[in-house]
């Protein structure tokens, strides 16, 4: 039952730029075995623009009683440390880079190499390659309760309830299971997809297809994790 102890995890931002945006809010669902047994928002008082109140609902208001966004990275950088760093993140390169983006402008350091990456959205793109794949839309596909909130908490326990009915319904995944299979699940949907709106003449960013984040945001610089014998 090892591929179903893990912990959800996700985030709620000012915007889509991880470079210009912040994160707002953290969620966190811890699952043994298939089951949750602990979920947690965490809200992050940002004083910065939050051009997405429209679609998360996260107010300025609520944000100013959050944790600041050190505080905030205090927690996350405690729970990264704990074994065996399993991880499900729906839309993993959304949420990896605008954590490690956050990592960086406080200048912490961070290693996400060591972690397994559990996403959701990769798996059920393998199967259903062109279908929608919004969390809300996954959701209700597996029979997964949503009430679409745009509450992290509530979004980390989403995604870890579907990745367990993935797991149970699809046999590749009592596999051993590593990032290297889903990375080439997502590298096979990525060339498909760019394709597809080449033939139709989409205007996307080609450039923009990486899991489970850029190359430059896997881990802060090497040396220096070295140098300060920092285990993340």
């Amino acid at each position: 039952m090892e591929n179903l102890s893990f912990v959800s995890v996700d985030t709620e931002t000012t915007g889509l730029d991880y470079e210009k945006d912040r994160i707002i809010q953290y969620g966190f669902s811890v699952f043994i075995r298939g089951a949750c047994v602990h979920t947690a928002t965490i809200d992050v008082n940002q004083d910065v623009p939050n051009s997405a109140f429209s679609i998360n609902g996260i107010s300025d208001e609520r944000i100013a009683n959050g944790m600041s966004p050190v505080g905030a990275l205090g927690l996350l950088e405690h729970l990264f440390q704990k074994r065996p760093r399993r991880y499900c993140i729906y839309n993993a390169s959304f949420d990896l880079s605008f954590i490690a983006a956050e990592f960086r402008r406080y200048g912490l350091q961070w290693d996400f190499r060591p972690f397994t990456i559990l996403d959701p959205i990769v798996i059920y793109r393998r199967f259903h390659p062109f279908k929608k794949a919004t969390l809300s839309y996954v959701a209700s596909y597996y029979g997964i309760p949503y009430n679409d909130s745009h509450d992290a908490g509530d979004d980390s326990a989403a995604a870890g309830h579907i990745y367990c009915q993935m797991y149970s319904q699809h046999g590749q995944l009592r596999n051993p299971y590593s990032n290297k299979m889903l990375e080439g699940w997502y590298n096979d949907w990525a060339a498909r997809f760019i394709q597809y709106a080449r033939n139709k003449n989409l205007d996307i960013d080609y450039n923009s297809f990486w899991w489970p984040c850029k190359e430059e945001y896997l881990c802060s610089d090497t040396s220096e994790l070295e140098k300060q014998n920092y285990l993340f």
